[in-house]
């Protein structure tokens, strides 16, 4: 079990690898050094809200930040070598400012429920990326920019219109494998389309595993990595 499984089990991580660090009220999650490589961040809210001053991590391969008013990801990469990362409700996040500085690891990013969120630039160097959500954030010019990530295999966007509605680059692209969306009047594709095209190759792209009752599973591309 690791950070390329869609839901990860973190009772199953190595003792000290997951930490759940909730910043309100607790000066002391701000400055004083976290072990481990898999960090639950809660109400992280610096006053210059970046990643420039949080000197608690450094080791992150996976990092969920919750409820924080960043606006930018500007010094991102000094919480770490960091392959996944996860944004959910971080309503105050503007810019992808500062994403770049995670173009050599990152192969994982989602963000959710950042209304004001929209890539111009940063985002496009990420060019690692297997798996990009942006649910429920500004709303996107176009899809042409999907071009810009050859190893994508999964792009979802739940709840954020593209303006032209045209979908087709979701179809032409080499790589994906699947799609999430809400239909919209505008588009000339819709999701039960899209279901049909990609399903083939989506199940057979899939490796899945157990936890009693609990399945999850990962991208055959990610096999190998520990």
């Amino acid at each position: 079990m690791n950070w390329t499984y869609n839901t990860i089990w973190t009772e199953q991580l190595p003792v000290g690898e997951f930490q759940n660090v909730k910043c309100k009220n607790t000066k002391a999650s701000l400055s004083d050094p976290i072990i481990g490589s898999y960090f639950m961040v809660s109400n992280f809210r610096p006053k210059d809200r970046c990643f420039e001053n949080y000197p608690a991590i450094t080791t992150a391969t996976y990092l969920e930040l919750n409820l924080s008013n960043v606006h930018s990801f500007r010094g991102i990469s000094k919480l770490g070598r960091i392959k996944r990362l996860e944004l959910h409700y971080c309503t105050k996040l503007e810019r992808d400012e500062g994403l770049s500085e995670l173009k050599d690891e990152i192969e994982w990013l989602h963000i959710n429920q950042s209304k004001k969120f929209s890539p111009v630039d940063d985002l496009f160097s990420l060019k690692k990326l297997k798996v990009l959500c942006l649910n429920s954030c500004a709303p996107l010019e176009n899809l042409k920019f999907l071009s810009e990530f050859p190893e994508l295999v999964d792009f979802r966007f739940v709840d954020t219109n593209v303006l032209d509605g045209d979908l087709t680059p979701l179809f032409e692209h080499s790589s994906l494998l699947n799609v999430g969306f809400l239909d919209k009047r505008h588009y000339n594709r819709t999701e039960k389309e899209a279901d049909a095209f990609f399903e083939d190759r989506v199940q057979s792209a899939k490796e899945w595993v157990s936890k009693g009752e609990f399945r999850t599973f990962r991208y055959k591309v990610f096999s190998g990595i520990e």
